[in-house]
């Protein structure tokens, strides 16, 4: 019989249903059919009636694989029955926190959003549950260490999921915060080193719920309230210092998209580079264009040799991963952005341009300004058809991104914007591409 593993996962969105639960759906399946996951809803008195109509399924959903795998058309249906319960910590407080004192309980699992992992100086060790999830997860710990006496065999694995660079050293650094504030004895800190905090990266893009659910439900044969749909795609990039996590599944037998990596830094500059940056560059251009989503915009020939010059000359040459993986995530992401199952809207991405432009695009001019000695040419297309959108001048409202940039780089930059700011005022955006990838061709 197959050692019993216990998952608490806080999380019930739509995001961990297709991406993490999915992952242990095939565990289950394949080689360990004693695994139950856990899961805490993290929205408080918001969950009642999500977690009512979720035990009315049996806790079982479905989550639909639609989009484009290898240039062919993909439609799966999976059914995830992992799932032993899902829980309101705040109604039902008792039986959540009595999770903790599972002897099987071998992982912890969170995607809280990016606010998620945060200090609430507000949280106190008595209350029933606290609002954040660190406070949460340190009292919940400190229940599992006094319950089994420190016992560090029974100190579990912390995997955070959330979109922050370093996620788990982070959460960590707000525990032993808490730990500090509520007073809580050295010997729980010192069990608190025994659990192992490991930090990862996940990609994979989740529509949810779909518009259209009939046409979905006449596929299956029966209606699911918890249908989820997602692209084929997915990656989960794991730090895992010390080998537990690799060491609780056999991985190796799983067709599973799973990487144990110690520079975890890479994979996130090859996501951020490759992905979001050019999803910024496509916003702007395609939205001139009158393209009102992803698919349509990377279907124009021109946007897309734009965009793939823009990551194998600007991007690519700059990230420390081996250079077949890269390419190989490009083209992808090319058929990830071609997916005619998701509606992507232009409009959203074009959201909070600036702020994502900083950490997105810049530090990919300040690398290749300083490789070559002068701007990136589509880079600084982009930011100019940004600031088009924006309605702003090149120079009128440029602030300073970067405090490390140099003046040089930063006046060099908002010239070459600027002319091309002048280039599609004059021409129009197709012909200002056309001039673009015409002067450029011999890259």
């Amino acid at each position: 019989m197959s050692k019993v593993i216990k998952i608490v996962q806080f999380g019930e969105g739509r995001f961990l249903r297709a991406f993490a639960d999915v992952f242990f759906e095939e565990v289950s399946q394949s080689v360990n059919d004693t695994l139950k996951v856990v899961m805490i809803s993290p929205r408080g008195r918001k969950s009642e009636g999500v977690v009512k109509e979720f035990r009315e399924q049996e806790c079982r959903y479905t989550v639909c694989i639609q989009g484009l795998r290898n240039g062919k058309y993909v439609e799966e249906f999976r059914v995830v029955n992992c799932i032993e319960n899902l829980l309101d910590p705040v109604r039902e407080y008792d039986r959540y926190i009595h999770e903790s004192e599972d002897p099987d309980l071998e992982l912890i699992l969170s995607n809280t959003t990016e606010n998620g992992i945060r200090y609430d100086p507000e949280d106190r060790m008595n209350d029933m549950p606290q609002k954040s999830y660190p406070a949460k997860l340190t009292a919940f710990l400190y229940h599992r260490f006094c319950t089994f006496e420190g016992d560090p065999n029974k100190a579990p694995i912390i995997l955070a999921s959330e979109l922050i660079d370093n996620n788990a050293e982070l959460l960590k650094k707000i525990v032993k915060k808490y730990c500090a504030d509520w007073n809580l004895p050295p010997d729980y800190l010192k069990w608190l080193d025994a659990c192992s905090f490991c930090s990862s990266l996940v990609d994979r893009i989740v529509v949810g719920y779909p518009d259209n659910p009939e046409q979905y439900f006449d596929k299956m044969g029966y209606q699911d309230r918890f249908l989820d749909v997602a692209e084929p795609f997915s990656l989960w990039a794991i730090k895992d210092n010390d080998k537990r996590l690799k060491g609780l599944f056999p991985w190796d037998c799983l067709n599973l998209p799973v990487v144990f990596t110690d520079e975890l830094q890479a994979y996130t500059e090859r996501k951020v580079g490759i992905l979001n940056a050019s999803h910024i560059l496509i916003a702007h251009v395609g939205i001139q264009l009158g393209y009102s989503l992803v698919r349509e915009a990377i279907e124009d020939n021109e946007v897309k040799k734009y965009i793939l010059r823009y990551m194998y000359t600007e991007v690519i040459p700059f990230l420390s991963l081996d250079e077949s993986e890269t390419t190989q995530f490009a083209m992808e992401t090319i058929e990830r952005f071609s997916n005619p199952y998701i509606d992507h809207k232009l409009s959203e991405i074009a959201k909070n341009s600036l702020l994502k432009w900083k950490i997105r695009c810049w530090p990919r001019v300040i690398k290749y300004h300083q490789q070559f000695g002068r701007v990136p040419e589509y880079a600084a297309f982009g930011f100019a058809s940004m600031l088009r959108n924006l309605d702003e001048p090149g120079n009128s409202k440029w602030v300073k991104v970067d405090p490390i940039s140099d003046d040089a780089l930063e006046k060099e930059f908002i010239e070459l914007t600027k002319l091309y700011g002048e280039l599609i005022e004059k021409k129009g955006m197709k012909q200002a591409l056309e001039v673009l990838l015409e002067k450029n061709e011999v890259h």
